[in-house]
Order: structure tokens, then C-alpha cells, then sequence
């Protein structure tokens, strides 16, 4: 902490030790100081991901939810799609699957065909034993790029992982054809 208050002293209008205090004192289950770290991060570098989630958790931890919710929902809007996709795939290999459909489900609000966004909800319903819903999104992954490679393998590979070998190789034969290994 101390080292933390001397980056801050010694460089006051760097957003990153703010936000590097936030955290430990989030650690800590010090919101109140937390909130105050956020909110000077936030005023040097007001689109830094992290730090707006960071203030979104010490707001909730406070017992401020409604701020909390509305700082999550600003964000999310502010946010890039490329933003929101990586975002996704970093909660889903997290295991947070519900918040990363959310993500999603926002990115397709935007393009209804982004087939990275309907990926991750392919893994996510994967991961969750979903199947059937997982299965619909990788067959519309196929259907929006049909001479994918990697879309077919990854249809392909669901397939067979669930025993429906002959549908397995009805897709990874034109997958092998596009993109011989």
C-alpha cells in the first residue's frame, strides 16, 4: 500500500495507481476508500475498462446497487464490440457464462451476425451442458460462413463429442477439403 501511495504521489495524474489502490483496498473490504481510488481513476482515464469495474464492484460492495447496475450498463454501452467479445471470452474460459452471454447478447443487439459473439455463446452454452442450444448456434455460425473451415470443425468436433459421428463427418470432410492440415 505504501508503494502504491508513492506512485501516486509521484506521478498524481497517472489513472493506473489510483485504480492499483482501488483494488487493494477493495481486497481489504475497504469500499468506502476503494470508491474514492475509482473515482480519481476514472476522472484521469474515464474509459479504462477495468477501473470502471472495479467501481462498479466497490459500489455494490458498499451497498450502492442501482449506481453499481448503472455503471455496468453505461459501460457495457460505451464499450467497443471488440471490447465486449474479448470481455466475453475471457469470463467464459472464467466460467462466468451468464455474464458473458450478456456481453453477447449486446454485441448481436448491435450485429446480428457476428459470429465471434455467437462463438463464445456456443462455448458458453457448451460449457453450461447446454447442447442443444450450443448446437444451434454453431449451425448458424455455418450457415453465415459455410465455406469456413473453422466453422465446420468446430460443428464437426461437437458432433462427434456427443456420439453423432456420421453428422461429424458430414462436416469436418468439407472442413478437411477447405483447409487441409
Amino acid at each position: 500500500e505504501k508503494q502504491l501511495g508513492r506512485a501516486v504521489e509521484l506521478e498524481p495524474g497517472f489513472a493506473k495507481p489510483h485504480e492499483d489502490l482501488g483494488v487493494l483496498h477493495l481486497a481489504r473490504d475497504d469500499a468506502d476508500a476503494a470508491i474514492a481510488c475509482f473515482e480519481k481513476a476514472l476522472a484521469l482515464n474515464p474509459s479504462q475498462v477495468s477501473t470502471m469495474r472495479g467501481f462498479a464492484a466497490a459500489l455494490q460492495r458498499a451497498g450502492r446497487e442501482e449506481e453499481a447496475e448503472a455503471l455496468r450498463i453505461n459501460m457495457i454501452r460505451a464499450s467497443s464490440t471488440s471490447t465486449l467479445l474479448a470481455e466475453a471470452d475471457a469470463l467464459v474460459k472464467q466460467g462466468g457464462t451468464a455474464e458473458a452471454e450478456k456481453l453477447c447478447d449486446v454485441v448481436l443487439s448491435r450485429e446480428p451476425d457476428n459470429i465471434d459473439a455467437l462463438r463464445v455463446l456456443a462455448i458458453a452454452a457448451t460449457e453450461d451442458e447446454r447442447f442443444v442450444i450450443a448446437e444451434g448456434f454453431l449451425r448458424r455460425i455455418v450457415k453465415l460462413a459455410p465455406e469456413s473451415a473453422s466453422a465446420l470443425r468446430d460443428l464437426g468436433k461437437f458432433l462427434g463429442d456427443r456420439g453423432r459421428y456420421p453428422e461429424a463427418i458430414e462436416q469436418l470432410q468439407p472442413a478437411a477439403e477447405l483447409s487441409p492440415q
